[in-house]
């Protein structure tokens, strides 16, 4: 059997050995031979998270070599503190970005590129920054953009129309974000991370323009108040997290029955959690539709001193 030499491979063969590869072997590989540098390169600078002090010489490599900048395409910085004018000039020579993470402290919205086609490809943005103008101004051009995750509180900005990211699918946000962002948009899985979410949110998760499946949400509403507006006009949710603040009242109370009761207006649900609890539930074997737990559970033990005699599972 003839066995070509390494340098008489294709490249394409090249670059699947080094997607194998971890980053310190990518290193080795790329200064082991000339024809092993490309290949290596683009492998190495792909997928970027960076979360310490290395952080700096990569960005200070990105903002001096378009070379090697524009075979970026997941790019996630977290913790650490960076300058601002190399993060945006690295920024401008990432055009083929797939995914931008940037939740770092003192950084502002500034560092995003505005121009039209500065990322035609990203499809994930995420980020600790205020969302301002200029913010408005990058997701505006990010038309193909189907996750969002922003920590910040949210304003309603102008340049942020239905016609910005039309293709939405995920938002991870605060409560009065998702009521702004939702509507208009083909959102199916939404996670309300701060922020009080109340029923009169509810319709303008209603008016996203395909079906929200998935949603977790923390509220100081009632439960069942939220369950009914929810079941009214989003029957149709698939998992439903709810962390509520309200005080719940101790036990016996009818909790279990009300709230299995609003459950059943949810035919597709197939996963509920309340406040840290997954609510039981069984399949009927006759109709095979989900019914929900309507009564505390019973234990055939007898509750001894230390445990609570409604064995309530919060």
């Amino acid at each position: 059997m003839h066995l070509q030499r390494p340098s008489m491979l294709p490249n394409e063969l090249l670059e699947t050995v080094c997607n194998c590869l971890d980053p310190h072997d990518l290193t080795v590989v790329a200064r082991a031979a000339h024809h092993l540098y490309p290949p290596a390169l683009r492998c190495l600078y792909r997928f970027l998270s960076l979360t310490d002090a290395s952080a700096h010489s990569v960005v200070r490599t990105l903002a001096n070599r378009p070379d090697i900048a524009r075979h970026v395409r997941s790019f996630a910085v977290a913790g650490t503190p960076l300058c601002p004018q190399q993060l945006a000039k690295a920024l401008v020579h990432m055009s083929a970005l797939v995914a931008l993470d940037l939740f770092v402290d003192e950084i502002e919205g500034s560092v995003l590129p505005i121009s039209p086609n500065s990322h035609p490809q990203l499809q994930h943005f995420g980020a600790s920054m205020a969302v301002d103008e200029h913010v408005g101004a990058f997701l505006h051009n990010a038309a193909f953009l189907h996750t969002l995750h922003l920590t910040s509180e949210f304003a309603p900005i102008a340049s942020l129309d239905t016609s910005s990211f039309p293709r939405l699918t995920t938002l991870t946000a605060s409560a009065s974000a998702v009521a702004a962002l939702v509507p208009g948009r083909p959102v199916e899985t939404v996670f309300v991370t701060s922020g009080d979410f109340s029923e009169d949110m509810v319709h303008a998760l209603a008016q996203s323009t395909a079906r929200v499946a998935v949603l977790s949400v923390t509220t100081d509403s009632k439960p069942t108040l939220l369950l009914a507006s929810l079941g009214q006009q989003l029957p149709q949710l698939v998992y439903l997290q709810i962390n509520s603040t309200h005080n719940l009242a101790a036990p016996p109370t009818t909790l279990f029955h009300d709230i299995a009761e609003a459950l059943a207006l949810f035919p597709s649900l197939q996963s509920f959690e309340l406040s840290g609890m997954c609510w039981p539930s069984q399949v009927d074997k006759h109709d095979e539709k989900r019914v929900w737990q309507s009564q505390p559970l019973q234990l055939d033990f007898e509750p001894s001193e230390e445990v609570d005699e409604f064995y309530f599972l919060w």
